[in-house]
């Protein structure tokens, strides 16, 4: 396929999904909650990273770094390490979204005991 005609079909794709923001992935995507939140950082990673990491491989190989097996492996490696860091990157985001949470509705029930006069 030639290269105008994959970006074409990308952009073509991301416009069907974005017609629909009622259900399903977009849905996710658009909603002003943790997971919304969480899919929106990791989409792009998950993206971009394999073809990059792939690339990366490819450039190695023919430079002479390594044989095929060897490349294989270290972009299987690299890959996993890549997505365990955006996975531990995630879970900072919740963890301290969540942090931001509780202390907002500690915060806020103090108020409320406050103006009410409750102890």
């Amino acid at each position: 396929m030639a290269t105008h005609s994959a970006v074409l079909l990308l952009v073509l794709s991301a416009g069907i999904l974005s017609t629909r923001t009622d259900g399903g992935l977009m849905a996710l995507l658009t909603r002003d909650s943790p997971g919304g939140l969480m899919t929106r950082r990791l989409i792009p990673g998950a993206l971009i990273l394999p073809i990059l990491l792939r690339w990366l491989r490819m450039k190695g190989q023919l430079a002479g770094l390594y044989s095929s097996q060897a490349g294989w492996s270290l972009f299987t490696l690299t890959l996993m390490v890549a997505f365990g860091g955006l996975v531990w990157a995630a879970a900072i985001l919740l963890d301290r979204l969540e942090g931001e949470t509780a202390d907002g509705g500690s915060k806020c029930s103090g108020r409320a005991r406050a103006t009410t006069g409750g102890g």
